[in-house]
C-alpha cells in the first residue's frame, strides 16, 4: 500500500512538474501547447513510460496562477498488456498570487474529471506500479544522504518557508475509476463513476496551532459515491457518503457531523441475494491517541435473500461506539438490536479487537409474540394443543465469548408461563459443540403438543418409560443429526406435565458425540414412586443400537394409567426393572430385535375389566351335567390380586411367557405357562396362562359348579392385547372334568373291589381259626369264637 501511495505520488507529482514549467519558464505569448513533446520526452526518460497529452494546456496568470490540463495518458509498465496505467480527461489547479507574499497559499477549486487508475499484479506478485515507487525511493534516498550532510537550518528559518496556513477552494472529482487484477488470484474490482466533492476549505488561524499546521475550523461538505463490482465473490453495488468535516491535521484529530452513508450490494449473501445499508452518526477520531468514537450510530440494513424465512430481513441497530486501537478494545454502549418483531438491547465490550477478538457484555430481548414473528417470517406456527401458548417470550443473558465460541451465562428464558434459568454455551460453530445447565420451575408441555384429534389419527400405545419413547420417537432414526451432535448438559424440571402424566423432580444429563449419545442418569418421581434410567443410542455404524436400563419403583400404575390414557387397565404398586438392547434403522428395526429382561411386581392391584372368575364360571356354565347351568348376572370391575410378579425375558422383540408369571388372589392362582407377546405387533402369539380356582360359582351370583374348585384352568390368548383377545379352553375343562370322573369311578371300583378282597379274607381266616380252635377247645368253644372275630374283622375293615 506504501508504494502504491508512492506512485500515485508520482503521478500528482508529474502533473504539478507539468504545471511548475508552464508557469515559470513559459512567457504569457509563449504558446505552452508547443512543449507537448518535450514534456513528453521528459517523462519517458524519467518513468520509462510513454505520456500521451491529447487535449490542451492552458495557462492563466493574474490574479490566478492556473493551469487547466485537456486529456493525457500514461503508459503502463513494461510485460503487463498493452494500455493505460492511467488517464486524466481534464484537470484544473489554481493557487492565488498576492497571497503567497502572506506565507498563504490559497487554492481555488481543484476540478479532476475522467481519472483512471489501472493496477494490476502478475502471475510472479510484481505490480505495475513497482518501478514508479522504485525510481522515487531511490531519489528519496539520495535527497536524504544530502540533507544529513548540510547543516540543519533553525526552528524558526524553517518555519519561515513553512506555510501558516493553507485555504483550498473544494475538490471536484467526477467519474474517477480504479481497477485492481490481480493474476495470482484472479481477483478483478472495479470502483467507477467515483465522485467526489467538498466545500471550501478554510484555514484555521487560531492561537495555538502548531507553526505551519493546518485546521479545518468550519465545517467542510464531502460528499464521495461510486459504483463497485467484483468477482470474488460476484459482487456489484453502489456505496455514498457525505458529512461535514473539521479537523487539526497537525494534531490528528477530526470530527465528523451528520455522518450519512448509504450502500447496496447485489451477490451476498448468495448469488442472488441483495444488502441496501443506511447509516448514520457523529463521527471523532484522534490519530495520534488512536481513538475513535461514534456516537448516535444508527444502521438499517435490509437483506434480501430467497433462502431466507420469508425471503427477507431487516435490521435496525443504534449505539454509541468507542474504539482504542491502541489497546484494541471497543465499547458499545446504548445498544439496540432490531429485527421484525424482536428488539434487544445491551452493552458490549471488545477486547484483542486486531487480533483474537473477545467480547463480554449483557443482551436483553424484549417480550415478543414467536407466533406472530413465524408469520411475518412466513413460517406457519405448529398446531398446539392450546392456541394460547407461543404468544409471549422474552429472554435476559450476559453473554462473552470470541469468533468461534460464545457463552450466555447467566441466561433466563421465558416462554408464556415457563421461565427457564441456568447458561448455555456453543464453541466452535463450523462444528457446534454445545453444552448446557438448565432448570425450570414447571412445564406443561401438554399445551404445546399437537391438538387431540391430531394425536388421535396416529395413536399408538403410550410408551412404558422415557426410553421406550426414545426408541419409538420417528419412522426413521436421524442418523445424520444423531452423528452431528456434541453435546453436554444437564436440565432440571421441578414439576412436568407430559402426556397427562404429572412428574416431578426430573434430573437428566445428556452426553453426545459423533453419534454416541447417552442420557444418564435420568431421574424422576412419579405417582408416589420414582423411575430411575440410563439410555444410550450408538448411531455410529449403518444401525443404530439402543441400550436402555431402567427401573420403576413404588409407582401406583393405576392413577398414572388413568391419567395416560383415561382408563385403569391395571392398578397396585409397581416395581419394574427393564434391562434390553435393541438395532435397527426405523423403530419397527427396534422392535423386531429388542432382547434382554423385564422384571416386575404389582402388589395390591386389580386388572380392570378382566373378570378372570366369571370368565371361568361362564364358561363352565357351556359344560352340560354340571352341578349347575349358569354363571351369574354379569362380570364384576376386574380381577383383584395381592401380588402379580413376573421375570420375563425378551428375545427378538417377544416377551417370553413362563411360570414366574405369576397372580396371587383371594380367589384364585394364575400362572403363566407358554406363548409370548409380540412387541412390533402388540399381539398375543398363543399364549396360555393357567388358572386355578379357589371358589364357587354360587358365590359369584350363579350355580355351584363345585366341581371347577381347585382344578387348573386353561386360559389362552390371541390376538390384540386386550381382553376379549382371552378365552377359556372349555374342551380342555371337559376333558379334566372328564378325567376327574374317570378318576371317581376308578377309585369306586376299586373301594368295591377291596371290600370284596377283605370279605373274602376274613371269612378265609376265620375259617381256617374256627377249625384250629374247635380241635382244640371244642365245637361249642370254637363256634363261639369264630363268631366274635368275625364281628371284630367286620369292625376293622368296615363291611
Amino acid at each position: 500500500m506504501r508504494s502504491l501511495l508512492k506512485a500515485i505520488g508520482i503521478l500528482i507529482a508529474i502533473i504539478v512538474i507539468l504545471f511548475a514549467a508552464v508557469a515559470i519558464i513559459v512567457p504569457i505569448y509563449f504558446h505552452p501547447n508547443d512543449y507537448k513533446d518535450e514534456i513528453a520526452a521528459f517523462v519517458e526518460e524519467k518513468t520509462g513510460r510513454e505520456l500521451t497529452i491529447e487535449g490542451d494546456i492552458v495557462l492563466s496568470v493574474f490574479p490566478w496562477l492556473a493551469i487547466e490540463l485537456g486529456a493525457l495518458e500514461l503508459g503502463n509498465a513494461p510485460g503487463f498488456p498493452d494500455g493505460k496505467f492511467a488517464r486524466l480527461e481534464r484537470m484544473e489547479i489554481g493557487v492565488k498570487i498576492l497571497p503567497l507574499l502572506s506565507k498563504r497559499l490559497e487554492m481555488r477549486k481543484v476540478t479532476v474529471h475522467g481519472l483512471e487508475l489501472n493496477l494490476a499484479k502478475d502471475k510472479d506478485g510484481r505490480t505495475n506500479w513497482a518501478d514508479l515507487a522504485g525510481s522515487q525511493d531511490q531519489d528519496q534516498d539520495q535527497d536524504q544522504e544530502q540533507v544529513k550532510d548540510e547543516p540543519k537550518e533553525s526552528a524558526q528559518e524553517e518555519g519561515m518557508f513553512s506555510l501558516a496556513a493553507l485555504g483550498v477552494g473544494g475538490l471536484d472529482i467526477r467519474d474517477a475509476a480504479l481497477e485492481w487484477r490481480d493474476a495470482q488470484t484472479n481477483q478483478h474490482y472495479q470502483l467507477k463513476g467515483l465522485t467526489i466533492e467538498t466545500g471550501e476549505i478554510v484555514p484555521d488561524t487560531a492561537p495555538g496551532m502548531a507553526n505551519g499546521g493546518l485546521a479545518i475550523e468550519d465545517p467542510l461538505d464531502v460528499k464521495i459515491s461510486f459504483d463497485f463490482q467484483g468477482n470474488t465473490p460476484p459482487i456489484r453495488g453502489h456505496a455514498a457518503t457525505e458529512t461535514k468535516l473539521t479537523a487539526d491535521l497537525a494534531a490528528g484529530a477530526y470530527r465528523l457531523s451528520d455522518w450519512k452513508v448509504t450502500a447496496s450490494v447485489t451477490g451476498v449473501p448468495a448469488p442472488n441475494g441483495q444488502i441496501t445499508l443506511d447509516l448514520t452518526a457523529g463521527a471523532s477520531a484522534d490519530l495520534a491517541k488512536q481513538i475513535i468514537n461514534l456516537s448516535k450510530l444508527h444502521v438499517t440494513t435490509k437483506l434480501v435473500d430467497p433462502s431466507l424465512p420469508g425471503g427477507k430481513l431487516d435490521l435496525d441497530v443504534t449505539a454509541d461506539v468507542s474504539a482504542d486501537l491502541a489497546k484494541q478494545t471497543l465499547q458499545a454502549r446504548n445498544l439496540r438490536i432490531a429485527t421484525g418483531r424482536i428488539n434487544a438491547s445491551g452493552v458490549i465490550d471488545v477486547s484483542h479487537l486486531m487480533e483474537n477478538p473477545a467480547f463480554k457484555g449483557n443482551i436483553e430481548l424484549a417480550k415478543f409474540n414467536p407466533r406472530a414473528l413465524l408469520a411475518e417470517l412466513g413460517q406457519q406456527a405448529p398446531e398446539t394443543a392450546d392456541p394460547n401458548v407461543l404468544t409471549s417470550a422474552s429472554v435476559v443473558a450476559g453473554l462473552q465469548g470470541t469468533t468461534d465460541r460464545i457463552q450466555l451465562q447467566p441466561l433466563t428464558v421465558r416462554l408464556d408461563d415457563i421461565t427457564l434459568n441456568g447458561q448455555v454455551k456453543v464453541a466452535n460453530f463450523s462444528s457446534p459443540a454445545i453444552g448446557f445447565d438448565l432448570e425450570a420451575a414447571a412445564i406443561d408441555a401438554d399445551r404445546y403438543l399437537p391438538p387431540a384429534e391430531s394425536q388421535a389419527q396416529g395413536k399408538q400405545p403410550a410408551p412404558a418409560t422415557p426410553g421406550a419413547a426414545a426408541s419409538g420417537a420417528s419412522s426413521q432414526l436421524p442418523f445424520d443429526t444423531l452423528r452431528n451432535l456434541n453435546v453436554d448438559g444437564k436440565a432440571r424440571i421441578g414439576k412436568l406435565t407430559l402426556a397427562k402424566l404429572h412428574l416431578s423432580d426430573i434430573a437428566l444429563a445428556v452426553k453426545a458425540k459423533g453419534g454416541d449419545v447417552r442420557i444418564a442418569p435420568v431421574k424422576v418421581n412419579l405417582y408416589q414412586g420414582n423411575y430411575a434410567g440410563n439410555i444410550r443410542v450408538d448411531a455410529r455404524a449403518d444401525k443404530a443400537r439402543i441400550s436402555l436400563d431402567e427401573k420403576l419403583t413404588g409407582v401406583q400404575v393405576g392413577p398414572l394409567l388413568r391419567d395416560l390414557q383415561g382408563d385403569e387397565l391395571v392398578s397396585g404398586q409397581l416395581r419394574f426393572a427393564l434391562d434390553v438392547d435393541a438395532s435397527g434403522a426405523t423403530p419397527e428395526d427396534l422392535k423386531k430385535t429388542l432382547s434382554g429382561k423385564a422384571g416386575f411386581t404389582f402388589q395390591d392391584g386389580m386388572l380392570k375389566g378382566i373378570d378372570v372368575v366369571h370368565m371361568i364360571c361362564d364358561a363352565a356354565g357351556q359344560i352340560p351335567g354340571l352341578s349347575g347351568t349358569s354363571a351369574g348376572e354379569g362380570a364384576s370391575e376386574g380381577t383383584a390380586f395381592q401380588k402379580l410378579t413376573g421375570d420375563l425375558s425378551i428375545r427378538n422383540g417377544r416377551i417370553g411367557i413362563n411360570d414366574t408369571l405369576s397372580l396371587k388372589a383371594p380367589l384364585l392362582r394364575v400362572r403363566g405357562k407358554s406363548g409370548n407377546v409380540d412387541i412390533g405387533t402388540n399381539r398375543f402369539n398363543n399364549t396360555k396362562f393357567v388358572v386355578r380356582p379357589a371358589f364357587t360359582c354360587q358365590g359369584q351370583g350363579g350355580k355351584a359348579f363345585d366341581e371347577l374348585s381347585g382344578m387348573d384352568v386353561p386360559v389362552s390368548c390371541n390376538g390384540p392385547l386386550e381382553a376379549g383377545s382371552c378365552r377359556v379352553d372349555v374342551q380342555a375343562i371337559i376333558n379334566a372334568l372328564a378325567n376327574k370322573e374317570i378318576e371317581k369311578v376308578k377309585e369306586k371300583a376299586q373301594e368295591k373291589i377291596k371290600e370284596k378282597v377283605e370279605k373274602a379274607i376274613s371269612d378265609k381266616v376265620g375259617q381256617q381259626l374256627g377249625d384250629q380252635l374247635g380241635e382244640q377247645l371244642g365245637d361249642e368253644l370254637g363256634k363261639k369264637a369264630l363268631e366274635n372275630l368275625g364281628g371284630a374283622l367286620e369292625g376293622l375293615f368296615g363291611r
